[in-house]
């Protein structure tokens, strides 16, 4: 049998602990003594951020299959009135994707009971993501958010463990949970892609976007470099590829005719809050951009303003969608 989560209980925050039976994970549980072997961090609006072997990556929640009721281990703040400081944490987070995963080393630092700082600041993995994301919000849900285990994280005093949060999964959901080639894997595969052959070129331990940014302001003579391979990566075209994937969701009629009036509904009102942050933050983001490009002239910014604006305006074409669907039937 297996099982989904029911994403429809999933608050903004909550912890995903999570095990299987890999030998991997089997060896992680022992050294680290937990019933866990991995953790992700559940941002809104069907995803999630986890850092794994590859590194920090988004994982859409109802692609996540399990195939035993005790596999999955949802926590949440006790306090949730805390739950709005933790905004300002998952911003940030934003700008982790694609940040490489620590050497085995610093991993195994964490089995351990320590008081360090992480030797290796620009990498991460997934109990070190979910509690520095907790701790740049001003929560400290345990006592060392550089070093800690997946059983530093279940023993929090802060966390509490949320029941009932798996279901059966159906024919359904288990040929989503199982689709290859989906938009969040191709924007993953992206990632890893661009962040592998800018640090191979330059020969700098670059991380993050804001990294590349702030290296060709100061080379610039890296900006050809930089633009070719993000732009043959396909990163630029991830707005276009979603639309063409999901080209029914882009129209309230062809939407409603295909999906019905319940699971429309049902859609709408998940997706329009996050819709309207999508749209802050590509604005915000043209922005930045503009400023970069009107300072240096460089070509790699010129590419991020063009994604940024072609993003916004397909952001607004399924807001529409949305107001459109919750206008007619839930006012």
């Amino acid at each position: 049998m297996s099982y989904v989560i029911k994403r429809e209980n999933l608050l903004i925050g909550d912890i995903l602990l999570i095990k299987t039976n890999d030998r991997t994970c089997e060896k992680i549980r022992e050294y680290s003594k937990s019933n866990f072997s991995h953790a992700l961090i559940y941002r809104g609006n069907s995803s999630c951020l986890e850092s794994n072997a590859l590194g920090v990556a988004s994982v859409n929640p109802q692609r996540l299959l399990f195939q035993n009721i005790d596999d999955l281990c949802v926590l949440r703040l006790k306090d949730l009135s805390l739950l709005p400081k933790l905004e300002i944490g998952l911003i940030n987070s934003s700008s982790k994707v694609g940040m490489g995963y620590s050497s085995r080393r610093e991993l195994m630092k964490s089995y351990l009971e320590t008081l360090e700082k992480a030797e290796e600041e620009n990498r991460q993995f997934c109990t070190r993501l979910v509690s520095q994301i907790y701790f740049e919000s001003g929560i400290d849900i345990v006592q060392n958010p550089d070093y800690c285990s997946p059983k530093d994280i279940e023993n929090s005093e802060l966390l509490e463990k949320v029941d009932d949060m798996l279901k059966e999964a159906s024919l359904q959901e288990i040929e989503l949970a199982q689709e290859e080639n989906n938009i969040l894997s191709i924007q993953t595969d992206a990632l890893f892609t661009i962040f592998e052959k800018i640090r191979e070129i330059s020969n700098v331990d670059i991380q993050t976007f804001d990294q590349i940014d702030d290296f060709l302001i100061q080379n610039p003579e890296f900006d050809e470099a930089f633009n070719t391979i993000v732009k043959d990566s396909k990163y630029f075209d991830l707005g276009n590829l979603e639309k063409e994937k999901n080209i029914l969701m882009y129209n309230p009629e062809t939407f409603l005719k295909y999906y019905g009036v319940e699971q429309c509904v049902q859609v709408s009102l998940s997706q329009i809050q996050g819709e309207k942050h999508r749209i802050i933050n590509f604005s915000l983001a043209i922005k930045k951009y503009t400023e970069l490009y009107d300072q240096t002239k460089l070509q790699y910014f010129k590419s991020h303003i063009d994604c940024y604006i072609q993003n916004l305006e397909l952001s607004k074409e399924r807001l529409f969608v949305w107001e459109t669907i919750i206008n007619k039937f839930c006012v």
